[in-house]
Parts: structure tokens; sequence; C-alpha cells
């Protein structure tokens, strides 16, 4: 006797038989014992989730001769005869080889009026029915809206999206969605106790999660595996019978993403290389990885991931790296040497902070840490524009021990939130931090008056944040233009309104660092430079119209 294999042999025969599809079988099961059975069906979703299948057992149950309670009997002419496709009032056509309207007009207009020869209906099964032209699909449309009373039509397709819409408004459509994995490990363990199968739970579960939700995929793996095991299904020869990387490579692999090691990396990929394992099997693996990792830190379910990976992570860090490792996969598609550009994406990867939360905090520690200068508060505004961070200016140590821009920070938030127009006019400034005052510089006018003119809410604000009354001074900016003609010494000397200085308290004069050959075209550069002991930062030669104004 030939060898028949399980995907076959335990293709479903009845309702009862289909896994994951129970609204489906309860639906047509009512629809026949009301005998409200529609003329035109469409059945959709992935492959390998009983479509056809589920057409058969449909067809069988309109035709069998002695049906049991809406099911088919399974030992009548017909039912045998459209089990073994040889029925002579069921036709199975694969609209992938009859894609012209002439085949549409051949096997079924012209033919969809004779009776059938024995049975109730004339049955018409169209398989991958979205392979046909939109001319073959438009030379069916009237005689799918309204069959002759013994004609039914049932069309099963993986892509609905390519079934015009004609078509779909005229069949009752049912979708037909991924069988989880449980009721795969189910399904499976049943075939291993009828086969005689020894077989792991953890083997089952790795060829249930392998299969993308496709029942025939997963007998297919099961079939492969026994005949390799010699019907011995366990977990060691099922990883490598799928070509599935080791998960001690996959762990290492992810701390490695984590601690940001690119030598861990590097080694990882040298084993995977010599192994041969497939690379974009190697990036679903660590997509799997993180994704049962987030959904363990948060406790959504229960996992097999090591909790020292987990423990002393952002959890959110884990679904942003699942989710790049699915970008990676698809890169993977469209190369020519996929297991170099895999270790490549991930060295990108790890080329910028996975953490940035974590990183935001170690940076607060750090700068609550410092003492003695000022620090510029940061920028806040609820405007999508992008914003400048305000420059740090000082002037003398503050003594207190509150930090300043932390209760800046908090008070910006509270304002920004009540006042944006405010917020967004404030985040433009700079603060010089003094003991009881604090001075706010803008650069125009507008924003000095409208925030002058709410100086009172905005100290409040402040009070409330820093736990002490502050005062407040609003001010423009000097602009940076306002510097003297330094081609002649004698003004150095005279107006110092160039020269600031530093935290270190260093005189610092402005150096235009685009104007080029500066050196010969100012004589004064050297004896300006003994001068402030080579603090210069910008030199700027005045235009003679300035200079006769």
């Amino acid at each position: 006797m030939a060898y028949e294999n399980l995907a076959l042999k335990y293709r479903p025969q009845l309702f009862s038989d289909l896994v994951g599809q129970e609204a489906f079988s309860r639906t047509i099961k009512n629809a026949v014992e009301s005998q409200r059975v529609a003329r035109a069906f469409l059945f959709y979703g992935p492959r390998g989730c009983g479509k056809t299948s589920s057409a058969r057992i449909l067809a069988k149950t309109l035709n069998c001769h002695k049906p049991n309670d809406n099911n088919p009997c399974g030992m009548c002419p017909s039912c045998l005869e459209i089990s073994q496709s040889r029925s002579l009032d069921v036709l199975e056509i694969d609209a992938a080889s009859h894609t012209q309207v002439q085949n549409v007009r051949d096997v079924i207009i012209d033919n969809v009026n004779i009776a059938p020869s024995r049975d109730k209906y004339k049955i018409y099964i169209l398989d991958e029915v979205h392979m046909l032209s939109n001319s073959a699909f438009n030379a069916l449309l009237k005689t799918v809206e309204e069959p002759p009373e013994h004609a039914v039509f049932i069309m099963a397709t993986t892509e609905i999206n390519k079934v015009p819409a004609t078509i779909i408004s005229r069949c009752q459509t049912f979708r037909f969605k991924p069988i989880n994995r449980d009721d795969i490990k189910k399904r499976l363990a049943e075939i291993c106790n009828k086969e005689k199968f020894s077989f792991e739970d953890k083997a089952l579960e790795l060829i249930a999660s392998s299969c993308g939700g496709a029942m025939r995929d997963a007998l297919t793996m099961l079939d492969r595996i026994a005949s390799f095991s010699k019907g011995n299904i366990n977990t060691a020869l099922t990883i490598e019978t799928l070509g599935l990387p080791p998960s001690e490579i996959v762990e290492k692999l992810a701390v490695s993403i984590l601690d940001r090691d690119a030598k861990g990396i590097n080694e990882s990929f040298k084993i995977l290389h010599m192994e041969g394992y497939e690379p974009v099997t190697v990036m679903r693996e660590l997509r799997n990885y993180f994704a049962e990792a987030f959904l363990s830190a948060n406790n959504f379910s229960s996992s097999s991931i090591n909790t020292q990976v987990i423990s002393g992570r952002n959890p959110y860090s884990f679904a942003k790296l699942s989710r790049k490792m699915n970008r990676i996969i698809e890169e993977l598609r469209f190369c020519d040497n996929p297991l170099i550009a895999a270790e490549m994406a991930l060295y990108t990867v790890i080329e910028t902070p996975v953490d940035i939360e974590a990183l935001v905090k170690r940076l607060e520690k750090a700068e609550m840490s410092l003492s003695g200068n000022y620090t510029a508060a940061p920028s806040f505004s609820d405007s999508p524009k992008t914003q400048t961070p305000p420059k740090k200016e000082t002037e003398e140590p503050l003594k207190d021990s509150s930090h300043p821009s932390l209760a800046w920070q908090k008070a910006m938030e509270n304002i920004s939130r009540d006042d944006p127009a405010l917020g967004n006019f404030l985040s433009d400034c700079s603060i010089v931090f003094g003991k009881d005052e604090w001075k706010l510089r803008f650069e125009k006018d507008f924003p000095m008056v409208f925030c002058s003119k709410k100086s009172e809410y905005i100290s409040k604000e402040l009070q409330k944040a820093y736990g002490r009354p502050i005062k407040l001074s609003f001010e423009l900016k000097k602009k940076a233009e306002e510097l003297v003609d330094i081609s002649n010494p004698e003004n150095l000397e005279s107006d110092t309104s160039q020269i600031q200085q530093n935290s270190a308290g260093e005189s610092l004069v402005w150096k235009d660092v685009n104007d080029g050959g500066f050196e010969e075209t100012f004589p004064e550069y050297k004896k300006i430079s003994k001068v402030m002991k080579d603090r210069i930062v910008k030199i700027r030669k005045l235009k003679k119209s300035e200079k006769k104004k």
C-alpha cells in the first residue's frame, strides 16, 4: 500500500474535524438545518487553515444521501466520490490555471444550466479565485448573482483584496482565521498518539510556533521530523530538522544587543555561519525572544525567558527591539548575502542606546551631582517645531542646596500645560540663575513683553516648584554685531563691550571663524592674542559702511 502523508491522511472530513473554525462550522450547520443555504460562498484566509477542506465538507453535506446531524455520512457514493475528487456533480476548478474568460465560459457558464447527474446540487469549487482575470470575473457576475436552483458556487482565496467588490457582494463570505498554537499542539498530540509516535511537549510547541497558524504546514513538519527521527519527536531533533538556532545562541545575541556588545554579536554570527543557520530564521527567533521578554516583564504571560535578562531593564525596550527585528527581516528578503546583512543590521541597532529613558535618568543623576557653576535650564515646548537649547550664562555660584534647573523644568511643565503660548515663548529664552533673582533673556521684543505681563503667574509657578520666592527680570540679549572695530587697538582698550568671561573667570574676545587669513588681515591679532592669553573666540571686522556711521 502506498504511503499517504499526514497532511492528506488527516485532512478534515467532517465539520467536527475542523480545528479553530468553530464559527464557520456552526453557521453552516445551522444554515443546512434551516434550509437557508446560500448559492454562492467565498472563503478567505491564510494558507493551510482549512478553506478547501471546508468547501469539500460543505459539498458533501449538501449532496449527502444520508446526512447525520447536519454532517455528511462519509459512506454514501456521493461522499466517497467527493472525497476522492471524482464526482460528476462537484467540479473542483483551479482558478490559477483557468484564468481567462474563455476558460470560465467553457467550464462554468456553458454547463451551469445542465442539471446534476445524480445528486441534489451541481457544485463548483473555485480554488485561488483571485487569480482570475477581470474579464473572467465580469463573465461570472450574472451567473453568481442568479444561478440556477441546482447550482452552488464555493470560492476560496488567500488574497481577498484581489477579488472585485462586485463578486464579494454577491457571496456569503467567511473569514478563516489562523489556528492558534494551543489548538495546533493539541491536534498534533492526537495524531502522534494515533500514529504511535513518541513525542515531547516542547517539540510540539516548536512545530506549532513555526507553522504560522497553518495546520497543513504543521502536519508537513511533523511528517518530516517523524521520518528523520524514526517516530521519536524530541526537542533536539526537531530543532535540527526545522533549522532553528539553539536557544543559547538566541539568548546570547539578545543580551549582546541589550548590552551593546559588538564582540558578542560577532562571535554569535561566527557560530551561525559555521552551523549554516538561515539568517531570516535567526532574526525571527530573536524577534520572538524580545516579544516574549516584553510580555513576561509585564506579567502578561508566563515564559521561559531567563529572568536575569529581564530584571533591571525597561520592558518597553524589548518591544522596540522586537519591532526593529521585523524591519530587518523585511530587508533580508531582498539581500544577496543575508548573513552579512543581518549582522551589519544588528550593529546599527546597538549604535544608539536602546533605552533612552534609562540614559535620561543617568544624565539627570549626573546633573544633580554637579555643584558650583549654574546650569542653564533645558528647553520645553508643546510646539512641534525644533527648539534650540538655551545658552548657558553664568553670574555667581548658587549656594542653595536645591537645583534651579529642575525647578524651572517642573514649572515649565505646568505653565506649558495651562498656557501653551506662554510656555512656547519661555522655551526660547535663556535663563541666568542668580541667588535671589533669575534673568530671562529674549531674542525679540514681543516675547519679552508678552512674558513680562505674566510675570506674577510665572513667579507663582516657580515658587511652587522651587519652594521659595524668586524675583524675575526680563531683558533682551545683546546682539553679537555690537562689536568694536579691532583694526584699531585703541578701541579694544577703550571699549570692552565685546569682552566676556567664561566659567573659569578668563576673558574672552570674539573671533569670526568664517573669516580666513585673519592673522594677515589684522596685524593687531598677535598683540590681542597675547593680552587675551590665546583665549580668542571670535573676531569681526566692521564694514566700511559701519565705520562711517
